[in-house]
């Protein structure tokens, strides 16, 4: 189960790391998250782009530990979904928001 958060985990960074008015995030696919978040992250400063990955890497983290059923298995299909659904569409702006939630 801890290779799986692992492997999650490291997906999203891996998109993050590699990769709207104002841009927007789309989720569709992993080239265009990629290529979206990175025209997101051109337009901050360096502080805003540490803030910026951190809330998202929370978004997934959330929604991995919600994904868990009650065996404890954990679908990394379902936690990316809900991840995925979530910021899919929001600029940097509403993605900032999430972490006044």
């Amino acid at each position: 189960m801890i290779n799986k958060l692992r492997t999650l985990f490291l997906m999203g960074s891996m998109s993050l790391l590699t990769a709207c008015g104002d841009p927007s995030m789309n989720t569709s696919s992993p080239e265009k998250m990629q290529s979206s978040v990175q025209e997101i992250l051109d337009g901050l400063n360096p502080a805003q782009k540490a803030e910026f990955t951190h809330i998202i890497i929370q978004v997934y983290k959330q929604a991995m530990v919600r994904s868990l059923n009650q065996n404890g298995t954990l679908s990394l299909e379902d936690a990316k979904k809900e991840a995925d659904q979530k910021l899919n569409g929001l600029n940097a702006a509403g993605v900032f928001s999430l972490s006044k939630q």
